[in-house]
């Protein structure tokens, strides 16, 4: 039972680490939700106030639209 556990978290760390770097405002979304429905449950307030400090990541657009060699 314990190593589902771990392997779930293990996933679930990974899902939200590849969710960050490939698609950031689908990121944010994500823990905009979860902190709204952490507020609901009224449960660890502390994650909560980190979650809705996240910055929606935009990103640099395409490379047409930037003037710095960032790639």
């Amino acid at each position: 039972m314990l190593q589902w556990v771990i392997t779930g978290g293990v996933v679930l760390v990974c899902i939200g680490f590849w969710l960050k770097k490939l698609m950031p405002r689908v990121y944010a979304t994500v823990c905009w939700q979860l902190a709204n429905q952490l507020k609901r449950w009224g449960v660890l307030p502390r994650l909560q106030k980190r979650l809705e400090r996240r910055p929606v990541s935009t990103g640099c657009g395409s490379c047409r639209s930037c003037d710095r060699n960032c790639h």
